[in-house]
């Protein structure tokens, strides 16, 4: 069921040498790296894995978190529709939750990419190529932000928590132009690669003609999407005992700031390697090292699972359509 899902998405998809370009040679890297340490991690402390067990009260737990997860799944879903409206798709009649859950695995796909391909393809059908490329591109911008607002919950840590302020007002009607730009002309190009006709290279910018306000109620929702998401991971370190290791507010900092890292990592297929390894390296000299890299396997499987859960559901349950 979850490959004919991915097929059905992937099957006019290209995947040319051309998206391997040097450009991309560092994020890729940077990527591998991250999983060969966790790789590495957990290999020096098998033997500590192989003997933790998992209790009825803990498999509790962990099954709480996949719903917590698919919850959160769906929130990003409708933070997303909120984000098409506060661009002006608010009047037609487009299935955004549907287009939105059916292409979320495509971000495991090495290149962090082919998920906006096909959520463009969708929309081109509906709306204009600036509203979809509006739509897709301020999407992961509008979601690091509001994780990152969630970093000052664990304190000053050393003056961390302001710098993770500062980027919200990138939305501001004065920067996300230049902001916008800048996405559009970076990504595009990457797009192009895929596919040539998906963006034509006379597209003019969006913001030009839109609304001044900024998106309070899209970054709540991503705020509340990162918190569920939280809610997941959180049942995994009640599953190993680890909760109550560090404050909740703590946690919660190192997540948001790991997550963010592992999104706006390029090439990194739905932040794999990259959220294990900063969350270690944020954590794991404090932490009890075998309990930690058993939450983070968890989790991984908590929030895939998710996602395939999800996805499955948004092709039976055809009622979601908007």
């Amino acid at each position: 069921m979850v490959i004919r899902l991915i097929q059905e998405n992937i099957k006019n998809i290209r995947f040319p040498l051309e998206s391997l370009k040097l450009k991309n040679f560092f994020s890729l890297c940077f990527s591998l790296l991250s999983i060969l340490f966790v790789a590495f991690i957990v290999i020096t402390n098998i033997r500590q894995l192989q003997a933790l067990h998992v209790s009825i009260s803990d498999s509790f737990w962990i099954l709480l978190g996949v719903i917590l997860s698919c919850i959160s799944v769906l929130i990003n879903a409708f933070a997303w529709r909120q984000l098409a409206y506060w661009v002006s798709c608010e009047d037609l009649n487009i299935p955004f939750i549907r287009i939105y859950l059916r292409t979320n695995l495509l971000k495991y796909i090495p290149g962090g990419i082919w998920h906006f391909v096909q959520r463009l393809r969708l929309l081109k059908q509906h709306i204009s190529v600036s509203k979809s490329i509006a739509c897709v591109l301020l999407e992961p911008l509008v979601m690091a932000i509001s994780a990152l607002l969630l970093v000052p919950i664990g304190g000053w840590q050393s003056g961390l928590s302001f710098f993770c302020i500062l980027p919200c007002l990138l939305l501001l009607p004065r920067w996300r132009e230049i902001v916008f730009s800048y996405l559009r002309k970076n990504k595009t190009s990457q797009l192009r690669t895929i596919d040539p006709e998906i963006v034509p290279t006379a597209t003019k910018n969006y913001f030009l003609e839109s609304q001044n306000k900024y998106p309070f109620r899209v970054v709540f929702l991503e705020m509340l999407f990162i918190l569920f998401r939280f809610s997941g991971f959180l049942c995994c370190l009640k599953a190993f005992s680890l909760a109550d290791y560090f404050s909740l507010g703590f946690w919660i900092a190192a997540f948001a700031l790991s997550w963010t890292l592992g999104l706006i990592v390029p090439g990194a297929p739905g932040g794999i390697g990259v959220f294990e390894a900063v969350l270690i390296l944020r954590v794991g000299s404090s932490a009890i090292e075998a309990p930690l890299i058993a939450t983070l396997l968890c989790y991984r499987f908590v929030s895939t699972i998710s996602d395939v859960l999800l996805a499955i559901s948004s092709t039976i349950f055809r009622k979601w359509s908007y």
